[in-house]
């Protein structure tokens, strides 16, 4: 811009007609110089995308050239086998899982080039684990048909691990393939809902088949249908069986109940019935009874039943029948080995002297005792339960649940450096209170919790490896000061989790 432009436009003076044809030609130029730099800069634009498209091009092709030098294609092709074992889902009760499944392992490993397809295909391990979801959709039964019995053929002999999961389909035909091979069966996990039509199968031969897990996902499917089938199982060990249906009364004569060393029976079962399976499983180490119903059919043991290799023990009494007696189930037996024991009872009248009872015949050394019973025989108070933990120092867990839990047990629960010692727990590491009396002293919960604030660890003598306390606690208020003691105690605690609600 020469100096006349410059003093024009920093003026507002008319123009001449020379100036104007001036400005003219000079805007005129301008525009034509803007517009090449416009195209220059839409060329550069033009060029810079080529150029991107390029390092794209060029970068993808040294991903692919790094590709080829990596060290997973130099992987003996049996380290690769066992890679791919850590790739699959081996829980047989994994939900909606299917071995056919082309968007899981270990079909899905296939896909990723011909070395991996014939790296799983020629690894029989991978496929001794047939787990198969039921879905309604047309054809689904006939094509898991099709890719099962492919996949079956590929683990060569193996023992199968099957988990059929009925889902919202039927899987009778796949059953059918599945019994078909009934000499490899190693573990056998059936969930089976109401949409499933009856099966009608004959007993069958199961040389190999250690465990069994059964269930009924519904009111109207009887798990004890199925134990007909699965009855001539020698080596089986473990069973697993939940439904909502009570079984025949036949249920306890169908198996060898003596070869078992885990049972886990969520099934509604009378107290006798449990009573008569235990006595014939001399080897079981865990066994776990849900959803007993007591009875008054149960009667005292002619002798006591000794159970060498009963480890764990975990019995639930869902509901009680007028005149029953709960002692029934435990005194037909002993327990020298058990090492943790859970009783949950809901409306079961439950006499105290239970559980001294089966020590005194078993004389145990339990590690962990869950106790959690909502009537109790109040008569005797907590003295039993105390002198019963006296006879415990092994005791690492303590649960109790609305089973007696009374100022005799807060106060044998206090430590005191001046008194002589009284119940001794050197191993306790966790102790859990809940109950909704009305009548506790607060004095004595007070004192027990202000003394496990006051000596912790080496310093309380009778509990000092006891690293976490929860007390659920609800019922009528104490005094004001009386809960401010017990507030103040827990508030400065770390080891005291206070759940106290009081209304």
């Amino acid at each position: 811009m020469g100096p006349g432009l410059e003093a024009l436009v920093s003026n507002n003076e008319p123009l001449t007609d020379t100036q104007t044809l001036h400005v003219q030609q000079t805007l005129q130029a301008a525009l034509t110089a803007v517009s090449d730099v416009e195209g220059e800069i839409l060329r550069t634009i033009r060029r810079l995308v080529e150029l991107e498209a390029e390092r794209r091009r060029r970068s993808d092709f040294t991903v692919a050239l790094k590709g080829v030098l990596s060290p997973i294609r130099r992987i003996p092709t049996e380290i690769l086998g066992e890679i791919f074992l850590w790739c699959r889902n081996s829980s047989l009760s994994a939900s909606k899982y299917s071995i056919v499944d082309p968007r899981q392992a270990p079909v899905l490993l296939g896909h990723v080039s011909s070395r991996w397809r014939q790296v799983s295909q020629n690894t029989p391990s991978l496929w001794d684990h047939l787990h198969y979801y039921s879905s309604t959709s047309p054809g689904s039964q006939n094509q898991a048909l099709s890719l099962l019995r492919p996949i079956i053929s590929r683990s060569r002999g193996l023992a199968l691990d099957v988990a059929l999961d009925s889902g919202d389909g039927p899987v009778n035909d796949i059953m059918d393939l599945v019994l078909k091979e009934h000499n490899r069966l190693n573990q056998v996990y059936l969930a089976m809902s109401n949409r499933d039509p009856p099966l009608q199968y004959k007993k069958t031969s199961f040389p190999n088949l250690s465990s069994l897990s059964i269930s009924g996902a519904c009111e109207c499917i009887d798990v004890s249908q199925f134990l007909v089938l699965f009855s001539d199982a020698p080596k089986m060990r473990t069973l697993d069986l939940v439904s909502t249906i009570t079984p025949l009364r036949s249920f306890v004569s169908v198996l060898r109940w003596s070869l078992f060393t885990e049972l886990n029976l969520t099934i509604p079962l009378y107290c006798w019935q449990a009573r008569d399976i235990l006595m014939q499983c001399d080897m079981i180490e865990d066994c776990r009874f849900g959803e007993l119903t007591e009875s008054g059919e149960i009667y005292p043991p002619q002798h006591v039943h000794q159970l060498n290799h009963l480890r764990i023990l975990d019995i639930s009494i869902e509901e009680s029948i007028e005149n029953s007696h709960p002692e029934g189930l435990f005194e037909a037996f002993a327990f020298p080995q058990l090492d943790d024991l859970r009783i949950d009872t809901t409306d079961c009248p439950w006499p105290g002297r239970i559980l001294p009872s089966l020590y005194d015949r078993s004389q145990f050394l339990l590690t962990r005792l869950r106790v959690q019973i909502r009537t109790v025989d109040m008569n005797a108070g907590a003295e039993p339960l105390v002198t019963l933990l006296r006879h415990l120092p092994g005791l690492r867990e303590l649960r109790l649940a609305y089973c007696g839990i009374e100022d005799e047990l807060f106060d044998a629960f206090t430590y005191r450096p001046w008194a002589p010692l009284g119940l001794s727990l050197p191993h306790l590491e966790s102790l859990h209170l809940e109950d909704n009396e009305n009548d506790l002293d607060g004095v004595v919960l007070a004192e027990m919790v202000e003394s496990m604030c006051a000596y912790s660890g080496g310093q309380n003598v009778a509990f000092p490896v006891l690293n976490k306390v929860d007390l659920y606690l609800r019922g009528a208020r104490f005094s004001d000061e009386v809960e401010a003691r017990i507030a103040v105690a827990c508030a400065g605690s770390r080891v005291i989790k206070d759940h106290y609600n009081r209304s």
